[in-house]
């Protein structure tokens, strides 16, 4: 066991956010090689998050690490001999469900892959492209403010679109948002029009639905998200993005219902461009 710079805080209620600002970040990292772990809060410290990472070698040490003491985050290998990852999943619900998970993999077939983000992970990132693991864990640390609704709160029809602006750019990625009930986009920031193929100002001159830049082979799975799954409960899933551009992108997309005195009014997102790993 490696306990990196310090041992995280015991567990106790009411314990602050994540990633404050006085706050490092508190990761528990299982895997067995030493370097991936430098890798890891190499990777984090160069965009700025300050981390304390425990770095733990086997399922044994895992488990007693997350009953005794309370982190923000995991960092784990998909293929750990003593605690794979589907089970690992498991295992969180069980003992500690509010902790994200993003597993740092060398690589991972796409059917497991979307086992382990319905199962709960917010995150995959490859070890060859470690630079990714920032944008996954301010994601996940936004994922984790959503669910405990610090950010889609209440607000009058009014203040909805300053609210959004401040949103995404707190993100730091695509962000969109569509009318619940005729699926049109009400707001997409930069980096989402990118996705889209469009210069900037072209969503303002017309009307659109996002599931227009759907690939037609993956348009009706994604309208039935949109229709079904995304209105009750955070829903995460793939798919491609055919640009305005003439471009195909794969994108990660993890979308939330919005309530506005308890009615259902829009549909948030983020998507994360993933084609290199699709490809």
């Amino acid at each position: 066991m490696d306990h990196g710079h310090t041992t995280p805080s015991p567990a106790y209620p009411g314990a602050p956010s994540p990633a404050s600002a006085s706050k490092p970040l508190q990761i528990i990292h299982l895997e067995r090689r030493r370097e991936d772990s430098l890798v890891v809060r190499n990777a984090l410290e160069a965009e700025g998050l300050r981390c304390e990472i425990l770095r733990v070698e086997s399922r044994d040490e895992f488990l007693a690490a997350i009953k005794e003491c309370r982190f923000d985050l995991v960092v784990a290998d998909f293929f750990e001999p003593t605690l794979e990852g589907l089970e690992l999943l498991r295992v969180v619900r069980e003992i500690a469900p509010e902790l994200l998970v993003i597993f740092f993999v060398a690589d991972i077939k796409r059917e497991l892959s979307d086992q382990a983000a319905l199962a709960g992970a917010v995150g995959i990132v490859l070890k060859f492209d470690p630079v990714r693991l920032a944008t996954a864990v301010l994601d996940a640390l936004a994922l984790n403010r959503v669910r405990a609704g610090q950010i889609f709160e209440r607000v009058t029809l009014g203040d909805t679109e300053l609210r959004l602006r401040k949103i995404a750019k707190s993100l730091g990625q695509a962000f969109w948002s569509v009318d619940a009930r005729t699926g049109e986009l009400l707001f997409a920031n930069a980096e989402f029009k990118s996705l889209l193929g469009l210069p900037p100002h072209q969503l303002a001159q017309r009307r659109v639905k996002l599931v227009e830049f759907v690939h037609a082979e993956d348009r009706e799975r994604v309208a039935q998200a949109l229709g079904v799954e995304a209105r009750t409960s955070e829903f995460q899933t793939e798919f491609r993005l055919a640009g305005a551009d003439g471009e195909t992108r794969w994108v990660w997309a993890r979308m939330f219902p919005v309530l506005e005195r308890g009615t259902l009014v829009r549909l948030a997102g983020t998507c994360e461009d993933i084609t290199r790993r699709k490809t």
